[in-house]
């Protein structure tokens, strides 16, 4: 019984992911209402992340996202302190990363020195159908949905 219990959980878990980002539309005929924003604007790893969710994006969508704090609806990445206080004891540890939605805003951030970076290259990988094959130019599948 406990078995079927359990096979009903993860059924119910796996169908009910998309649902969570079934309302937020990032991007729309190759235009967007999202910017950018990277919390701590110290981290090099973290600025690199954001450069390349902007320029895959643009690659696959033709939209333009800026890199900015402000406007009402953000793809966050990295940890603010509204979201450390919501998650309490719940924060990434190294290696793991977090993609989540808040109101209209968008996070992506991780543990460890490369989560935010992982949060970035899984969320381009799972929602916009990027792969990486190979470290070099012709190694990349992007696809156009535009």
């Amino acid at each position: 019984m406990k078995k079927y219990r359990y096979l009903l959980s993860a059924a119910a878990i796996i169908f009910a992911v998309p649902q969570l980002f079934a309302d937020l539309q990032i991007i729309k005929n190759g235009k967007s209402e999202y910017s950018v924003f990277v919390v701590d604007a110290k981290d090099e790893i973290s600025k690199l992340a954001a450069s390349e969710l902007i320029s895959y994006l643009k690659k696959s969508t033709g939209a333009e996202l800026k890199q900015s704090n402000t406007g009402k609806k953000r793809i966050v990445i990295g940890l603010t302190p509204e979201l450390k206080k919501k998650l309490g004891k719940d924060l990434p540890v190294h290696g793991e990363l977090r993609i989540r939605t808040m109101g209209n805003d968008l996070y992506l951030y991780g543990g460890g020195k490369f989560g935010n970076m992982y949060a970035v290259s899984t969320f381009l990988e799972k929602f916009a159908g990027i792969r990486w094959f190979t470290p070099y130019q012709d190694g990349t599948y992007i696809p156009q949905k535009r």
